[in-house]
């Protein structure tokens, strides 16, 4: 939709005027403010260069690994690990332990309260024009509501997959995802947490943001080892600076 509306606003190949993309920022806000923005819009659109292929799919592997990763990473109300479940989990600040309850919406939460010191899921740089051109503010707005639509929907689309096996002379029908009533915690299968190794390498490709790119000069600590590099380091002084002398 949005890149429909870039389009539409450049005649004959010109770049849009700035009152014209003035109007269409104006209208990104609205709708990002009434949370109309779509995933195909962002991650299917032909102009977002910044993931090439299937962008979509990718972004769920994604998702999914993010998932994957709260079940193996879930610790108990004693911080003790569990065995591939989500009982609840600790908010940031305050320290407050906080159960799940049945919902996807909560479940989803508590996954990103317990995977917080990984990356976002969904990164400025992840947005194609004229959402990227957006201030801050509104991109990051974005960047949430974006994730909360792909966890949402790979819930979704795991808490309805099963698998039926033959266990002796009976079928069996094997849940990937399913909450426990009797103890009040959202199981993961072991065949869904074998995936996050597959799934570590299906997302890795993703483009980084651009704050992570900034190169270092470590030239200094080549060839030694930790301790001979801080030491070296220490007489020629200086010590990590950046290329171009900017620390």
């Amino acid at each position: 939709m949005a890149s429909r509306i870039y389009r539409d606003s450049a005649v004959d190949g010109d770049e849009p005027s700035q009152s014209a993309e003035e109007a269409l920022r104006e209208e990104l806000r609205e709708r990002i403010l009434h949370h109309q923005v779509t995933l195909e819009e962002l991650f299917v659109d032909g102009r977002n260069e910044f993931i090439p292929g299937e962008r979509l799919e990718r972004m769920r592997a994604r998702v999914r690994y993010r998932i994957v990763r709260g079940f193996v990473d879930a610790v108990d109300e004693r911080r003790r690990a569990t065995d591939n479940f989500i009982a609840g989990s600790f908010s940031a600040y305050p320290q407050r332990w906080s159960p799940v309850d049945d919902t996807l919406d909560e479940l989803w939460r508590a996954i990103c309260r317990i995977t917080r010191r990984l990356r976002p899921v969904v990164l400025p740089d992840h947005l194609p024009e004229p959402y990227r051109s957006l201030e801050d503010p509104w991109r990051n707005a974005v960047c949430q509501q974006a994730s909360y639509m792909l966890g949402m929907q790979e819930l979704a689309e795991l808490l309805e997959h099963q698998r039926r096996t033959e266990r002796g002379r009976q079928d069996h029908v094997e849940r990937t995802l399913w909450f426990h009533e009797g103890d009040g915690t959202w199981q993961a299968s072991q065949s869904l947490i074998d995936q996050m190794d597959e799934l570590r390498r299906r997302s890795a490709n993703l483009p980084k943001s651009r704050r992570s790119r900034r190169k270092q000069d470590r030239r200094n600590y080549h060839g030694h080892s930790s301790t001979q590099g801080r030491r070296r380091a220490k007489q020629l002084g200086n010590p990590g600076a950046s290329i171009g002398g900017v620390r």
